[in-house]
């Protein structure tokens, strides 16, 4: 069966009215289309969400660091790394021991510094998400 021939599309209007009309409405084609009111916000690469993380981590742990107290049971000095959870506005939402130190009041001393410390910074603005956690690493020393 024979093919009809196929007529090619007509513009209703030239070609120099369309693209100035959608330039002024911000639907312009390629590099010079705006975004017409639907900004995204931007994503995070690893490394930028690894600096903010990084970055916050460093006030909570000073934070928690000025509630410390060494606790006079304990014999010797030691190191607690403690999984911390923040709410995005800065409150704890909990705390454990993620790797002992070997000794369960210095393990008890630095649940309770961050328990101490109470609020903390709020997240910072870049970072998508409701919650953190953090491994925070606790030094005691005599």
């Amino acid at each position: 069966q024979p093919k009809e021939p196929v007529e090619p599309a007509r513009r209703t209007q030239p070609a120099a009215v369309a693209t100035q009309a959608q330039r002024a409405a911000g639907a312009g084609g390629g590099t010079q289309r705006g975004n017409s009111g639907n900004a995204e916000t931007a994503t995070l690469s690893d490394g930028q969400r690894s600096s903010l993380m990084a970055s916050w981590g460093g006030k909570l742990r000073n934070r928690i660091e000025r509630f410390k107290r060494f606790p006079r049971s304990a014999r010797k000095g030691g190191r607690v790394v403690l999984n911390v959870n923040v709410a995005r506005n800065g409150s704890l939402l909990g705390v454990r021991v993620l790797t002992s130190s070997g000794d369960a009041a210095l393990d008890q001393a630095a649940l309770d510094a961050v328990r101490r410390a109470g609020r903390f910074a709020a997240a910072p603005d870049a970072l998508p998400g409701n919650s953190f956690l953090f491994a925070l690493p606790i030094s005691f020393r005599r």
